[in-house]
């Protein structure tokens, strides 16, 4: 389990010691118990039975070879009244030849666990990373309980795979895990408000990072921040990033990224008086980050849609996000514009989001040589898929290779995924209604999708409906 496997897998290794010590000799422990580097190898999809036996038995590992793209799926079935578990370490733990009761390797190795607590059935379902493609260890044990298990395996290429998870948060994290082997830097935003967190796409892509949620806790305890630390660590995170002020991040949650993660030896906060010095200052960190910017996305800063449709494209060339009024240039995107020389502006949204007298001011900065063009459709369906054609067929700044499809109507889902489409070379972020797949995203798909197009469906179930997913997969060839 993600919550409790660390303390009781400590405390049942200590048992293990101290058996070893009352005996006074080295008990037997099979090859592929206590270490990992002779464990069998799960050669295709199948079953595979084993026993685990309380007190002197507590693991089975085995290894398995997956490759990017790849959707794995491990299922365990345990004796009724047993608590057994499962979890999926990467490809680089470190291979023990001593069979030893020490510890088990170190968080940053652990991929995925199983979520159910007390319970004798358990399954991990994890999209592999680009660029993760090798051998992963599957470990099946128990904390609970004594007997026989059947576990199942399959593995395959989906072609419109869910990630998510219990929340917004987790959701956020298992898009990251299956985007991310690791990162050395982590932009960090709010999962609970929008405003600061518009812009933190660009700034993702200059230092190759996720986009994580970070919790609104106060307390240590919070399951959603232990969930947060567990995929800093895992990405083994030395600098993060977080964008906005406290009444974004609040302190104590900065607190515990800068004192209590255990890779992190730089947290800094980039924040403003409002959403639009943020957006600024984070177009500021992301200049100082590679050298120039000469290109600027601008969209309203009192709405999320547009923006998100941005995400990819900003991240995939680090093209800062400036927010604006409807009414009104903010002053904060214009100075930016001016003071950097970005000559190249490109506005997501209709006159309803971004009014005619902005694109007008945006025309007369740098003497006039300020070009820029609109990108709108009828409503923000149709604007993303604008903006996506756009980027792709008329700035080369993506391609339809690998799609994103996330809810028009909330934000989270989308702010982490649009990262994830970014790293993926651009690949576009489509908004969808929950029920039912959007008219203008039907359409792009069933023109842009070909054999091989991957589309991530970001969020559970309760966010958008199987229905969505089912479409999605059906317009690709």
């Amino acid at each position: 389990m993600l919550l409790k496997s660390p303390f009781r897998r400590l405390t049942a290794f200590a048992l293990v010691w101290a058996l070893w010590i009352a005996s006074g000799a080295p008990a037997a422990i099979a090859a592929d118990d206590d270490t990992f580097v002779d464990a069998p190898v799960l050669h295709a999809s199948g079953t595979q039975p084993g026993t685990l036996t309380y007190g002197t038995d507590f693991h089975d590992r085995y290894q398995v070879i997956l490759t990017e793209d790849m959707w794995a799926q491990f299922t365990l079935t345990g004796p009724a009244g047993t608590d057994f578990d499962l979890e999926l370490y990467s490809t680089d733990v470190v291979l023990s030849e001593t069979a030893t009761p020490t510890a088990p390797p170190e968080d940053h190795y652990l991929v995925a666990a199983s979520a159910t607590p007390s319970t004798s059935g358990e399954s991990i379902g994890v999209l592999i990373p680009p660029g993760g493609g090798g051998t992963y260890y599957i470990e099946v044990s128990t904390f609970q309980g004594s007997g026989a298990y059947t576990l199942t395996f399959s593995h395959y290429f989906p072609k419109a795979p869910r990630l998510s998870g219990a929340d917004r948060y987790r959701t956020s994290y298992a898009i990251s895990r299956s985007s991310f082997t690791t990162a050395d830097t982590v932009v960090v935003a709010s999962g609970a408000g929008f405003p600061d967190a518009l812009a933190a796409a660009s700034l993702a892509g200059a230092v190759d990072g996720p986009v994580l949620l970070a919790p609104p806790a106060t307390n240590s305890g919070d399951t959603r921040l232990v969930a947060f630390q567990r995929e800093l660590t895992r990405l083994r995170a030395k600098t993060v990033l977080v964008v906005g002020g406290s009444s974004a991040v609040n302190d104590f949650v900065f607190g515990q990224i800068e004192n209590n993660s255990q890779f992190v030896t730089s947290a800094k906060r980039i924040g403003g008086r409002d959403r639009y010095e943020t957006a600024r200052l984070v177009a500021e960190e992301t200049r100082q980050r590679t050298g120039n910017v000469t290109q600027a996305f601008v969209v309203r800063g009192d709405d999320f849609a547009d923006a998100l449709a941005v995400a990819p494209y900003a991240y995939h060339r680090s093209i800062p996000v400036l927010l604006t009024r409807t009414s009104s240039l903010h002053a904060q995107a214009a100075t930016f514009i001016e003071a950097r020389d970005v000559t190249d502006v490109v506005i997501a949204g209709g006159t309803a989001a971004v009014g005619p007298s902005v694109e007008s001011s945006l025309r007369t900065l740098n003497g006039g040589a300020t070009q820029v063009d609109r990108k709108a459709g009828s409503d923000r369906y149709a604007t993303a898929v604008e903006v996506a054609r756009y980027s792709v067929d008329e700035r080369g700044w993506g391609s339809w290779e690998r799609f994103g499809i996330a809810t028009g109507v909330n934000f989270p889902d989308a702010l982490s995924g649009g990262a994830a489409c970014g790293m993926r070379g651009g690949g576009a972020l489509l908004l969808t209604r929950p029920a039912a797949l959007s008219t203008p995203v039907s359409g792009l798909l069933g023109q842009k999708a070909s054999p091989g197009t991957q589309a991530l469906v970001f969020g559970g179930t309760a966010v958008l409906s199987e229905e969505v997913r089912t479409q999605v997969e059906a317009l690709i060839p």
